[in-house]
């Protein structure tokens, strides 16, 4: 699958967490 930085950060918002990012094609959600 290819990460959309829009989708991944929304995802992770709606996921309590603070930001997402894209690594490797990969959404990883922080909490600052």
């Amino acid at each position: 699958t290819v990460c959309v930085y829009r989708t991944c950060d929304k995802d992770c918002k709606r996921r309590g967490y603070r930001s997402g990012k894209c690594i490797n094609n990969a959404c990883k959600c922080y909490p600052y």
